[in-house]
């Protein structure tokens, strides 16, 4: 675990700070790949690293003196609104829900960053 900490915190970590899109997504592919994960706990390991990059987000913008206040606290409002219902539908439904919302996201993602390069 310590392994899996260091190599994919630094390098997702790393990402994270420097682009930002997806990268929930390669938190749950590295949890399934390198941890053997299942879904319904990639997604719950991923909501907790996603946390633990968002404060050092947070921490690090307030040292900068570039905090966007009006933007911040949608964002938490979102992030304290959607996990009770996500929570009920991944413990009801399981991989059943997040496989197809998983690939729909990753799909959209993929085609708008192509997009972005190729014709901007």
């Amino acid at each position: 675990m310590a392994e899996f900490t260091l190599s994919f915190g630094t390098l997702l970590g790393f990402y994270d700070g420097l682009f930002g899109p997806g990268v929930g997504s390669f938190w749950m592919l590295a949890c399934i790949l390198a941890l053997g994960q299942d879904l319904r706990a990639a997604t719950g390991t991923t909501k907790a690293l996603k946390l633990a990059s968002n404060l050092a987000a947070l921490v690090t913008s307030a040292f900068a003196k570039c905090l966007r206040l009006e933007v911040g606290v949608a964002m938490i409002a979102g992030q304290l609104a959607g996990p009770r219902p996500g929570s009920g539908m991944v413990i009801a439904h399981g991989a059943r829900i997040i496989r197809p919302l998983f690939i729909a996201v990753a799909f959209t993602l993929a085609l708008r960053l192509g997009w972005q390069a190729f014709f901007k």
